[in-house]
């Protein structure tokens, strides 16, 4: 598998400098202003990767790879795209714990650590009770955050990268939770965790731990910058200090492309190799909206249908009224960061098609929380509708949509 692996992204790296001529030419097309934004990429720090997928005569899947100014080496702040990887990871570790009849509605308490409280009770949702399936749930239709650092918290950073690690992602760094209120490294430690059968039995201990170690990256990590006010001679004075995201997560936009890829195409390449009814959870939850799972008690006018699906709706649409196109998709926001990686499918005209993103949009480098996503959202919407119209023209069978038309065709 890992010979696999090395291969593949061997034949990826060699194919980097030369599979660039198709998404040009599609990116030509784009209104000028759009095409204005496209000229300056690398002050946006944009990048974009589209996956077009074929089939041979025989079924054997087939993909083609496009990038525009990709680079290994630029830094790009995942924020929340960090919460695809835990949510699989999270899956592979429940599924071992399977044999002690551990699965993901067992319930899952953890002790206090440093500024976490004790995990004991969860009552949105059914079950009443702490619970994977619930975190995964809320990680990826609200992207909650307080979801993302339970399931990191069971995962336990060592186990987390060592899958990563197998699956081909060498350079992952995903080291820190979502713990506003948590300072210095405390929130690089997970706490003991419990997991108890319907009579209250202890059936797993997993102790407290320590974070992971890693080698810094030959990467910038300083990007922008903050205002700090210290104490000098009695007075107060602003002065600006750099930025630096060294102790946050590292998870690249091609990473999350191809962990995409790979949920999506389980059955084909059998690298992730998931109980289906996880791995069709997992594809349910991302393409879903907000309003079709009243269980989540959120307010869907806010977390309305397409809040946080860039693609092809642009953030702008409260309601999906057509239900034959889905976006399966993962994002992330924060310090002026965009980020999003999306399998669109089309079930009417016999569509599919990958593609992700990440830009930066913050015209005076301050992290002030005022950030320029309005650009961000039009221009992601721009570019994945420009790159459906262009898959509209192509014929092709794909038998993957019809497998993927069932898990959303009885959706409330």
């Amino acid at each position: 598998m890992i010979k696999k692996l090395f291969l593949y992204f061997n034949v990826i790296a060699f194919h980097l400098s030369a599979q660039y001529s198709l998404l040009d030419s599609l990116l030509n097309t784009l209104p000028l202003d759009t095409r204005n934004i496209l000229e300056q990429a690398n002050n946006y720090r944009l990048q974009i990767i589209y996956t077009k997928i074929n089939y041979s005569e025989d079924g054997q899947v087939h993909f083609e790879d496009y990038f525009f100014n990709y680079s290994d080496s630029l830094y790009n702040y995942p924020a929340s795209m960090v919460k695809l990887p835990a949510s699989i990871v999270a899956l592979k570790k429940i599924s071992i714990l399977h044999n002690k009849g551990i699965d993901w509605n067992s319930k899952l308490l953890m002790d206090s650590l440093f500024c976490q409280k004790a995990l004991i009770n969860d009552s949105i949702g059914s079950p009443a009770y702490p619970h994977l399936h619930k975190w995964i749930k809320r990680m990826l239709i609200i992207s909650d955050n307080e979801a993302y650092t339970h399931t990191y918290d069971f995962i336990n950073c060592k186990t987390f990268h060592q899958w990563l690690y197998q699956w081909g992602f060498d350079k992952a760094q995903i080291k820190h939770k979502f713990i506003s209120k948590c300072i210095n490294d405390s929130t690089y430690y997970t706490p003991t965790i419990y997991i108890l059968n319907e009579k209250q039995d202890t059936l797993y201990i997993q102790y407290q731990d320590s974070a992971c170690k890693f080698s810094t990256l030959n990467k910038n990590y300083s990007i922008g910058y903050t205002i700090k006010t210290i104490k000098q001679k009695r007075k107060r004075i602003r002065i600006k200090e750099p930025k630096v995201f060294v102790k946050h997560n590292d998870w690249p936009l091609f990473y999350s492309h191809q962990l995409l890829k790979y949920l999506i195409f389980d059955d084909e390449l059998k690298i992730l190799d998931l109980p289906k009814n996880y791995k069709d959870s997992l594809i349910k939850f991302m393409g879903s909206y907000p309003r079709e799972y009243p269980d989540l008690q959120v307010d869907t006018t806010n977390y309305y249908d397409t809040w946080k699906k860039f693609f092809m709706y642009g953030g702008k649409y409260k309601r999906v009224k057509e239900d034959t196109l889905r976006s399966i998709n993962i994002i992330g926001r924060a310090y002026g960061f965009l980020s999003e990686t999306a399998y669109i499918v089309d079930f009417k005209n016999n569509i599919h098609f990958l593609i992700s993103a990440s830009i930066y949009v913050n015209p005076n480098n301050l992290m002030d929380g005022k950030y320029n996503y309005e650009l961000a959202y039009q221009l992601f919407y721009q570019i994945s509708r420009l790159i459906y119209d262009y898959e509209k023209t192509q014929i092709k069978t794909s038998p993957k949509i019809r497998n993927y038309e069932q898990i959303f065709k009885n959706q409330k």
